[in-house]
């Protein structure tokens, strides 16, 4: 009986004995999990720069020092972001975690380092024992970590020579160049993680869009140092680079040309432009508004294209088989899908060839044309010359500042392409935009108008089908010598297109003068009226700018 009882006994105690290993085991768990999960949400509340909830999870004799010192390290390194990586954690023999820091010094960069996260027991839970050597091994309570930092110089905009060009035009200088000043906190954080406030960098136009070239890369150190100031240990060290010089593609003889013309040739009053593109690359030699230095109609201006957008119109019929001979009417109107268009002042010419009606300028012969070409085909062509059916303000602008191309929406009936071939209905350009067409068809290629002295990276161009070019060449050619911008004044050799675009509500309607075209190694585009203003016709306001631009070269 005796052994029977001593057998139940032994293996009672056994039994308590597992229990007991396998509550240690489980309490070993539970206390492994909450110094993971204190670690984890330590340095998650750490990479946040939230000081309250990192101090919530700090020993008591820690967490003022962890409140204090996590803002003042943020706002004196100008601490932007952090990432803390952490390694295996123990909980047993030095309790507490390895971790790797990534902070992202604004103004310098990002400073990698690695450290210790120590845990202790209070009242039976894992807190984190911040100290100094948390935030660095090496670092001690009577420790400072400084923040240094030297600019680089800042290049300039020049000419292709390499002159400053900088003061040299009213209009380059406030509608191309932009300015420079100091940086409030977000436009040093639009700038990019070397930047800061109060550093000075481009605030608009050019200098904006190329201040990472402009102003290099500033440079700085972080570094410990003592009670006395001496410094300790270097943790980053960051050399400036300077900035770099960025020639444009201004040709400043051909820019005086153009503003002198605006500004003779364009009655007070008015608003217009002048563009002016080299036609074998697509560089913008120059532009110029009227007033000088006003809104810079010239690369941001949206307007009806009128019958300047025949030459698109005639690429697509061209594309659709069409001939130079093809025969068109030109009757006072036309009638296309129950929308009546008709010509400027009534004009009818009876039969004429596709070249005739080019350079007569006919409406409603091209309107008649619209309903012979496939749906769409116009759109189509207008892709070609670097526009799109999209509306500009869903497009990205050819430069690299506030600008605009085209916008020819594929048109949801005959109506609408008929509207569309004469450069009405929902057709928007820009001065820019059509100075760029002028330079394909007098090239065969378009090319994306560029500003600085050599192409960008990326620069789009189209070649554009035979007979195209050739074609567009001889017809441009016509309107000259015997079309509707014969009697403007220009000089022998230029090719262009006069277009009249009517806008607005009121009857008559208020009208848009145009005429782009070409001249040797020169394309140009001019537009007058607009903001409620009646230009008149593009033959009697527009071309004469140019003739006048023209003699000045």
């Amino acid at each position: 009986m005796a052994l029977a009882v001593a057998v139940v006994v032994a293996a009672a105690v056994a039994v308590t004995v597992v229990e007991l290993r396998a509550a240690h085991e489980r309490a070993v768990r539970r206390s492994h999990a909450e110094a993971v999960s204190v670690t984890t949400r330590f340095l998650g509340a750490w990479g946040k720069q939230d000081a309250a909830a990192m101090a919530a999870l700090a020993t008591p004799g820690t967490a003022g020092y962890v409140r204090t010192e996590i803002p003042k390290l943020k706002s004196s390194l100008l601490i932007s972001s952090a990432t803390y990586a952490y390694g295996i954690v123990s909980s047993t023999a030095h309790p507490g975690a390895p971790f790797t820091a990534k902070v992202v010094v604004q103004g310098l960069g990002t400073w990698t380092y690695t450290s210790r996260l120590d845990l202790a027991k209070v009242n039976g839970h894992w807190a984190v024992d911040f100290t100094p050597a948390t935030i660095y091994p090496t670092l001690t309570a009577t420790d400072t970590i400084v923040r240094t930092r030297v600019a680089g110089h800042r290049g300039v905009l020049t000419t292709a020579a390499g002159t400053p060009i900088r003061g040299s035009s009213a209009e380059i200088d406030g509608n191309l160049l932009g300015t420079v000043g100091k940086y409030d906190a977000a436009q040093a954080k639009a700038a990019g993680p070397h930047f800061e406030a109060g550093d000075v960098g481009g605030l608009s136009g050019l200098e904006r869009a190329y201040n990472s070239t402009l102003a290099g890369t500033p440079g700085g150190t972080l570094t410990i140092r003592d009670a006395a100031g001496a410094t300790v240990r270097t943790l980053l060290s960051v050399p400036k680079t300077d900035g770099s010089n960025v020639p444009l593609s201004i040709d400043l003889s051909v820019q005086r040309a153009a503003e002198a013309a605006v500004t003779a040739a364009i009655p007070a009053g008015q608003i217009g432009s002048l563009v002016a593109i080299d036609v074998a690359s697509g560089k913008v030699l120059a532009f110029a508004d009227h007033p000088i230095n006003g809104y810079a109609y010239a690369i941001r201006g949206q307007f009806p294209a009128g019958s300047t957008f025949k030459i698109i119109t005639t690429t697509a019929a061209l594309l659709d088989g069409k001939t130079a001979s093809t025969v068109l009417p030109c009757e006072p109107t036309a009638t296309i899908d129950g929308r009546v268009f008709k010509n400027a002042e009534n004009e009818s010419y009876g039969p004429l060839s596709l070249a005739q009606a080019f350079a007569k300028s006919c409406n409603t012969a091209y309107v008649t044309l619209s309903s012979q070409i496939p749906r769409g085909s116009i759109t189509k062509a207008a892709e070609l010359y670097g526009m799109s059916a999209a509306p500009l303000s869903q497009q990205t602008g050819p430069l690299p500042i506030t600008s605009y191309g085209g916008s020819v929406p594929m048109p949801a009936d005959g109506a609408d392409q008929a509207a569309e071939s004469i450069g009405q209905g929902k057709v928007l350009v820009s001065p820019l935009e059509l100075a760029s067409v002028a330079a394909a068809v007098a090239s065969g290629t378009w090319h994306q108008p560029y500003v600085t002295a050599t192409p960008p990276a990326g620069a789009k161009s189209t070649v554009l089908p035979p007979p195209v070019a050739s074609t567009l060449q001889a017809l441009t050619g016509l309107v000259v010598t015997s079309g509707t911008a014969a009697q403007s004044g220009l000089p022998p050799g230029t090719h262009g297109k006069t277009g009249t675009a009517e806008y607005g509500t009121a009857n008559p309607p208020k009208t848009i003068a145009w005429f782009v075209g070409y001249r040797g190694g020169i394309a140009f585009a001019c537009q007058v009226g607009g903001a409620g203003v009646n230009a008149g016709f593009g033959a009697d306001t527009a071309a004469p700018v140019v003739a006048n631009f023209l003699r000045r070269l």
